[in-house]
């Protein structure tokens, strides 16, 4: 077809290159006609005429000279045959005009067929390029194809002998799970009897305690009695203390004192009968403790003989649940293994079937698998199933070459975001243990402070009220961190309450005791008190000043303050004055200690 449409081509080229030749002879004697004519209208009457033709006119075939005037040229002494050619040479002259135009027609006619016949041409050599591309692709299919055929019998090869090791490994595991099955039994049976006397255990566990709890319970109410025994003692001992320091400033006026002397002697006697009557009283209640210690004693070494056995029964307990638990992930594991089998072999049969339908609905290819080794097909078979196969093959759409490199870009994608995760848990889990570790040991750190903390209020708290008892709890032990405290405080002479009940000296001297207390676990540089001593008395005051006078030498103290006590204690004073109206002024005045001459 190609060959046919080139050969025309050329016909039509040969043919438009003759129209086109004589197109141009045509012109040129139109154009020699028209100038003629042009030239012989222009002629005066009377010259000399020179008249030239072209050899090329047919009907003008040689030079005519005349000398006469343009009327006589064309009179009846000029030959007959030149005036009749002289008038034909208008029409002739239209005649190749629309000559010309025909000819000009049949050029653009056969212009256009050219480039219709040219447009034709390029589009087959380019359906022949197209057609000869698809051709190598088939080929390349069909090798393809035939390498998928092959690793295809490989791998039902390959199935074949790893359905059978499967099946022998099924077998072994079912009977193994039918052992572990029979064990669990065993063991659960064994387990349900340690249970049941474990619950007897705990049941008189449960009674020991609630006859531990109520002796605690009197224990404390007989420390609170002891304590309040000791307060009003330690009470007793001090007032001794203040008499006899008293009777000591008045011995040294014995001789107009004596009288004095004689009723403080009373009062001291008076005094000590009280005393001993208390300290017998305390003995006959630190007996009672000493019982109920005894007593508290025996019941601990019940109890911890309960716990030492509970403690077994839970260990042995323990031993069971972890057999067990090591059967139930055997058994699990195993369960796992034989449903992995299962799924392993339907995917093979799946695997099997998908393989043989592939053949059949690609390539129309048929494989009787229990046949496979013994089909032998000859060589005119084959080459008749490859020619079938090619042909096939034009009707196969393309095949996108891209995906390979896609899928190697997802992959590494993947594998980028995948060590990232894989990181960001890393990290998660460092991150964790390192709050855990901090938490941790703040936590420990925090008990510790707040043990040593609680163990200098109380002592504080007994210098600043001179005696009596406090205390101070986490609200949650569980999280101390998060734990708020509370105080419980008993002053001399009353009960034991919450701060929030006591009046605002004696909170203010909690207050007191409680910051010193932290001052004495660790000091700070700098301490703000703000008109703290306000609802003190001046007892309280001096014992206040006593104890800013010792933590003074490890912290400084600026206090507010309205009490001259607590001010004649300062080293340096500092005051606000108003000396003009609306104009504060600040003063200060150093205090340094200068020894007192005799």
């Amino acid at each position: 077809k190609i060959e046919n449409c080139k050969k025309e081509i050329d016909k039509l080229t040969e043919e438009k290159l003759g129209k086109e030749k004589e197109l141009a002879i045509i012109s040129s004697q139109l154009e020699f006609l028209k100038e003629l004519r042009v030239r012989y209208e222009e002629f005066p009457q009377t010259q000399d005429i020179t008249i030239i033709l072209d050899k090329e006119i047919s009907f003008l075939p040689s030079v005519i000279l005349a000398h006469v005037d343009k009327d006589s040229l064309l009179g009846e002494g000029f030959p007959l045959k030149i005036r009749t050619q002289a008038r034909i040479i208008p029409q002739k002259v239209e005649e190749m005009t629309a000559r010309l135009y025909q000819l000009k027609e049949e050029i653009e006619a056969l212009q256009n067929q050219l480039d219709n016949n040219f447009k034709q041409l390029s589009f087959l050599e380019e359906e022949l390029r197209s057609k000869e591309e698809a051709f190598r692709e088939e080929e390349k299919e069909f090798s393809r194809v035939k390498e998928i055929e092959k690793n295809s019998k490989e791998t039902l090869e390959r199935l074949k002998e790893e359905k059978s090791l499967v099946e022998i490994e099924l077998k072994d595991t079912q009977e193994e799970l039918n052992t572990l099955f029979s064990r669990e039994e065993q063991l659960k049976s064994a387990l349900s009897e340690r249970d049941s006397r474990l619950k007897e255990l705990e049941h008189s566990i449960g009674e020991a305690q609630e006859i531990i709890k109520r002796n605690e319970i009197e224990i404390k109410n007989l420390e609170i009695e002891i304590t309040r025994l000791n307060t009003e003692i330690i009470s007793l001992e001090e007032d001794k203390k203040s008499k006899q320091n008293t009777l000591e400033i008045f011995l040294k006026d014995l001789e107009s004192l004596e009288s004095e002397i004689a009723n403080l002697n009373k009062e001291s006697l008076e005094i000590e009968d009280k005393i001993t009557s208390s300290e017998n009283e305390n003995q006959d209640f630190l007996k009672q403790i000493e019982n109920k210690e005894k007593e508290r004693d025996s019941l601990k070494e019940s109890i911890e003989k309960l716990k030492s056995q509970q403690e077994d029964l839970f260990s042995e307990k323990q031993t069971i649940s972890e057999e067990s638990e090591l059967v139930q992930k055997e058994l699990e594991e195993i369960r796992e293994t034989a449903h992995q089998l299962r799924l392993k072999i339907q995917n093979l049969d799946f695997n099997q079937s998908k393989v043989v339908s592939d053949l059949q609905q690609l390539y129309s290819v048929e494989l009787n698998l229990e046949e496979l080794d013994s089909v032998e097909e000859s060589l005119p078979e084959l080459q008749t199933q490859e020619e079938t196969l090619k042909r096939r093959l034009k009707y196969l759409g393309t095949v996108n070459l891209a995906s390979l490199e896609e899928y190697k870009e997802l992959e590494e994608r993947f594998n980028f975001l995948n060590t990232q995760r894989q990181d960001l848990l890393s990290s998660k889990e460092a991150l964790k243990k390192a709050m855990n570790k901090i938490k941790k040991t703040s936590s420990e750190k925090f008990i510790e402070a707040f043990q040593k903390i609680r163990e200098e209020f109380k002592s504080l708290f007994r210098f600043l009220f001179g005696g009596g008892k406090a205390e101070i709890y986490l609200l949650d032990e569980s999280d101390p961190l998060e734990s708020g405290i509370d105080i419980i405080v008993q002053p001399p002479g009353k009960k034991l309450q919450s701060v929030s009940l006591l009046s605002g000296g004696e909170k203010a001297l909690t207050a007191i005791a409680l910051i010193f207390a932290i001052f004495k676990f660790k000091p700070s540089a700098l301490c703000i008190l703000d008109e703290i001593d306000a609802p003190l008395d001046e007892a309280n005051v001096d014992r206040f000043n006593y104890l800013l006078s010792e933590f003074a030498e490890n912290s400084q103290f600026i206090i507010i303050s309205h009490n001259k006590k607590t001010i004649s204690k300062a080293s340096v004073l500092y005051g606000v004055t108003m000396q003009e109206q609306g104009v504060s002024k600040i003063v200060s005045v150093k205090f340094t200690e200068t020894p007192v001459s005799p």
